[in-house]
């Protein structure tokens, strides 16, 4: 006697496109609830910081700091403390730039 076995169909999906990044959205908005901690720490990074200087402001290790430039998504309370950061260092100097 033989039995016949059926397989479900497999559904490939199709790899999704980014988020586009939102202009004038805060520091760095992507997509809807994304921030694009990579910019924000490149930003950083050009008013004269270090990976590891952003870790000793926000008491965290080096290797912490490197992950969210990869693309590691902080902690809620990390993320908002390089928010502030950021805010304290980059903004200001962009306030001081408008004619």
């Amino acid at each position: 006697m033989r039995v016949a076995f059926t397989l479900p169909a497999l559904r490939i999906k199709r790899p999704e496109e980014p988020a586009p990044v939102l202009v004038g959205a805060g520091p760095a908005l992507v997509g809807r609830h994304r921030r694009d901690w990579f910019r924000i720490l490149a930003e950083l990074q050009g008013e004269g910081f270090s990976n590891a200087e952003v870790a000793r402001a926000l008491h965290l290790s080096d290797t912490t700091v490197r992950n969210w430039k990869y693309g590691i998504e902080p902690l809620h309370s990390k993320g908002e403390a390089l928010l502030e950061l950021h805010a304290k260092y980059v903004k200001r100097r962009r306030r001081r730039m408008r004619w």
